[in-house]
């Protein structure tokens, strides 16, 4: 489905990308064979809705245009 280079999955390692994303509180991240997963979660842990992507920027509008 969706390709990700090198260059995006170096990207997408660096250390203060990690950090930011802690700072999420209702965002999961996470990969799924090799693309990019984003999903909303509710209070409770409950995943509301996903946006994949071949970044973590791309899932994060994929997820945005699915709730939209």
């Amino acid at each position: 489905m969706f390709d990700i280079t090198k260059s995006e999955d170096k990207n997408n390692s660096d250390p203060d990308q990690i950090l930011i994303k802690k700072e999420f509180k209702y965002l999961k991240f996470g990969r799924e064979q090799s693309k990019y997963v984003v999903t909303l979660i509710d209070e409770r842990g409950y995943e509301i809705v996903r946006g994949y992507g071949t970044s973590n920027i791309e899932a994060i509008n994929d997820m945005h245009s699915n709730i939209i």
